[in-house]
């Protein structure tokens, strides 16, 4: 994306992959119809000199938005299935609604919640546990009144130090649901690391990849626990 001379966002380079083949099926510098501010070229990847010798070449989908729209409908239907990382920015790119996606940004968000929600759960069990263990211990010892008041004082600290671990943990994971960070951690990949831009051919796979990566654990999964053996026989 570039930036137009009215600081709006504008297309300039669009890329289609085939999600069952990675076949590249389109991948093209789109021409604007608007005057440009600066290409953005930093991560982009599309300079002003590349723009203009693709043009001279013919080499570029000219018209703008809308001829890029018309492309992309060359491959894509009504019933097509768009997958990508942050799908709304690309559609909104192409000023395009469609309603059937699967997005690996929001697939990476539910499956960190529903981690997160399951190491609550493990973790307040523990606690209980624990509670339990300690009241056991303190029945049988019959503790004195003064030394239970110190006992659960340092608790309360040693819980207080706890927390402030696990709130620091979750802040350093904030950024973590990018295409980067999770094309790295879950492919063991790594991508956009050019001094040149980013590469949409490059993201646009990466996008794919990870949408295979959960739909394949999701059927894992399902075949562990022995549930719908006719998603698991279509995959």
């Amino acid at each position: 994306m570039g930036v137009a001379f009215d600081g709006e966002s504008e297309l300039i380079r669009l890329t289609l992959v085939d999600y069952f083949t990675s076949e590249i099926l389109l991948d093209s510098l789109v021409v604007p119809v608007v005057g440009m501010s600066h290409f953005n070229t930093r991560y982009s990847g599309v300079s002003r000199q590349a723009m203009g010798e693709a043009r001279r070449k013919g080499k570029c989908i000219t018209g703008g938005v809308a001829a890029a729209r018309q492309e992309v409908w060359r491959w894509v239907g009504p019933e097509t299935i768009v997958v990508g990382h942050g799908v709304n920015n690309d559609l909104t790119s192409l000023r395009w609604i469609h309603p059937l996606v699967v997005d690996s940004m929001l697939l990476a968000t539910a499956a960190k919640a529903e981690k997160e929600k399951r190491e609550e759960e493990e973790e307040e069990e523990r606690k209980k546990a624990e509670a339990l263990e300690a009241a056991k211990n303190i029945q049988e010892a019959e503790v004195p009144d003064e030394d239970l008041i110190s006992f659960d004082s340092e608790n309360e600290n040693s819980k207080g130090k706890q927390k402030g671990r696990e709130d620091k943990a979750k802040k350093q994971k904030g950024s973590g649901l990018s295409l980067k960070n999770l094309t790295q951690d879950l492919l063991g990949r790594q991508i956009q690391v050019g001094k040149m831009g980013h590469d949409s051919l490059e993201d646009a796979l990466a996008a794919r990849d990870l949408v295979h990566w959960f739909v394949t654990q999701k059927c894992e999964e399902l075949k562990a626990r022995n549930q719908n053996p006719a998603i698991m026989g279509f995959w």
